[in-house]
């Protein structure tokens, strides 16, 4: 994946006493024969790159270091913008393991070869070594003994390396009209620029939206708003923050924990904090987000990186240890919507995040199993925090990211969990209320593509149907509030709660359209061809589906949710569970929204009112 470094002589009691050439059959096994008979716990492997026209531009060594001394000013770690391991041959002297992209094809393995290879090159001197730390070469990744030692020490390796080398890969085939220069060099040209005139205006305590090249950015995307024509700025911009290297869980650390980490795409650079510090102020600019809601705002513009960029941003702020927990869970939440080669990376990647992690989270142990880790995951947060809001994210997955933020209710008001594990099960026993019974459902809508609005309007209109046929609700609300309030968990998309009032009436819309009798064709093509921003923009907070109780509870629930499920309330839960029962134990089925309860309106006062539950 990626990586990064500091640099000594190898240790005393190393099986060799200096740089190792590989040969051209070498492979990730080869690397056991450069390990000591007792590796120091602070050494790891770095691999040398050099100039050499003779061959292939590129030759390499192995060489062992301990992170604990200084780092080297040529010592660094490299990070690229692809994933999952795959060992390649290098014409003419060794064997890379180089990375290809995981999920739905298989690459040409030529075509790899040469987008890691052209990665080293731009990485060289031409004139001198530089000291790498590549962790798909520099890391044994068939031994899972090595493979969790070094993991355990990535925290060290990305915070003493010199420098962070993240490759994005080559420039981009969209070329500038106007210049003739590929777009993706716009970006990376102007937002040092950017973030200079912002730390300026910062320091003379004015706002840095002041900033020229920022304010031009914001111009940018309100004529893409309402033209659908993007600027050549405005286009590199989505280029690099598109690039698949955002998407990993790994490069959460690169970033995060190095000192001096630099972007590098094709042959142009651009600092990571300028990215960073941009990303910020634009989070924090409510004015710009309010004019970029209809575009769904940060989820569009930074669609690949938003994910990233968000739990950096949380890193770098800091947190007291009494809100470690909070920071945390929202790092898991995200942590679950990047990419790994193996479940278990979701955890270990980011591990290494913050000191403090290490109280909550298990130490990387590649012989335990995903279900394992899990299990450790949850018995470390709940033992932390007193809180059982992590199973909320770990029975979340159906929900992709289309859930609520779970710490904005209060539905066990400030309870602690009352709970017990079973020791080496996944069984939990907790305390809890018993809410109601799932008694009917509509249709599940899932994800909206609004290319295709036909084949999930009937899904909304069936919604509308059950969630109407309510004469009543015990807030005394009226019903559509409340049918609208409970389709988005009564947030909006940026996570506001309550709801703001505009959310409704882009509802109502909907609920307008779909109740008049124009037939299903009709509103579908009206969807697909309007320019109706409010009524396309509620769709985006749909995506669960509706359920009524036996006690007319209104609730948005898990998509795996069945008619005779069962609704619970744990303490120390900032949401109600969907539960199934089996025999003597429920099954988990996830978190749900249920209107009139998620400010604590349904916990009792006193515990004995409360009962045990048997949840795996």
């Amino acid at each position: 994946m990626s990586s990064h470094q500091s640099r000594q002589q190898p240790a005393q009691n190393a099986s060799f006493d200096g740089p190792v050439e590989l040969q051209e059959n070498a492979t990730a096994s080869h690397l056991r024969e450069l390990k000591t008979a007792s590796t120091p716990v602070d050494t790891i492997k770095t691999t040398k790159v050099s100039f050499d026209d003779q061959v292939t531009g590129l030759l390499s060594r192995v060489d062992s270091i301990h992170i604990t001394s200084p780092p080297h000013p040529e010592q660094s770690a490299v990070s690229t913008s692809l994933y999952k391991y795959s060992p390649l041959r290098y014409i003419g002297s060794i064997r890379l393991l180089t990375i290809h992209p995981g999920s739905g094809f298989e690459p040409i393995e030529i075509k790899l070869f040469e987008v890691r290879s052209r990665a080293l090159r731009r990485l060289r001197h031409h004139e001198k070594e530089r000291v790498l730390w590549v962790d798909a070469i520099c890391i044994d990744q068939e031994d899972d003994k090595e493979r969790g030692h070094q993991v355990g020490l990535m925290c060290k390796i990305y915070s003493k390396a010199h420098q962070v080398l993240i490759w994005l890969g080559e420039k981009s085939q969209d070329v500038d009209a106007r210049t003739g220069r590929a777009v993706s060099d716009l970006y990376l040209e102007h937002v040092g620029t950017m973030a200079m005139q912002m730390r300026k205006l910062q320091a003379h305590r004015k706002p840095p939206t002041s900033s020229l090249i920022y304010k031009q950015i914001i111009s940018d995307m309100e004529d893409k708003l309402l033209t659908s024509k993007g600027s050549a700025l405005l286009r590199s911009l989505f280029y690099i923050h598109d690039r698949p290297w955002w998407e990993r869980v790994w490069v959460l650390q690169e970033a995060a924990l190095s000192k001096n980490a630099l972007l590098i795409c094709s042959s142009k650079t651009a600092n990571y904090s300028d990215l960073i510090l941009f990303y910020d102020v634009l989070s924090r600019d409510r004015a710009a987000r309010t004019l970029l809601a209809p575009m769904r705002g940060l989820r569009v513009i930074f669609r690949t990186s938003r994910t990233h960029l968000s739990s950096v941003r949380w890193v770098l702020q800091g947190t007291a240890d009494d809100n470690l927990s909070l920071m945390l869970l929202r790092i898991l939440n995200n942590a679950r919507h990047l990419k790994a080669t193996d479940p278990r990376d979701i955890i270990y990647g980011i591990l290494g995040l913050c000191p403090a992690f290490s109280k909550v989270l298990p130490d990387p142990d590649y012989s335990r199993t995903p279900s394992k880790v899990l299990v450790e995951v949850a018995k470390g947060w709940i033992n932390y925090s007193q809180s059982l809001d992590i199973l909320a994210e770990l029975h979340a997955q159906d929900l992709a990211s289309s859930h609520p933020s779970y710490y904005l209710y209060k539905a066990a008001r400030w309870s602690k969990a009352i709970c017990e594990f079973h020791d080496n099960s996944t069984e939990l026993r907790a305390k809890g209320k018993p809410i109601d019974w799932v008694q009917n459902l509509s249709f599940t809508v899932g994800a909206w593509d609004m290319t295709k609005p036909r084949e999930k309007l009937s899904g909304w209109k069936d919604s509308c149907l059950l969630g109407s046929s309510l004469a009543k609700y015990h807030t005394g609300e009226n019903i559509l509030d409340v049918l609208w309030r409970t389709l988005c968990c009564n947030t909006d998309i940026n996570y506001a709660y309550p709801a703001p009032s505009h959310v409704g009436r882009e509802f109502r819309k909907w609920h307008t359209a779909l109740t008049s009798g124009v037939s299903i064709e009709n509103i579908a093509t009206g969807m697909s061809t309007g320019d109706d921003d409010e009524l396309k923009s509620f769709v985006w907070l749909r995506k669960q589906p509706l359920c009524v109780t036996v006690g007319g509870l209104m609730a948005s629930v898990p998509e795996m949710t069945e008619v005779g499920d069962r609704i619970v309330l744990l303490s120390g839960s900032n949401v109600p569970f969907v539960v199934r029962p089996v025999d003597d134990y429920h099954r988990m089925t996830g978190p749900c929204y249920v209107h009139g309860i998620m400010n604590g309106e349904a916990w009792p006062a006193e515990e004995n009112d409360l009962e045990w539950f048997s949840i795996r």
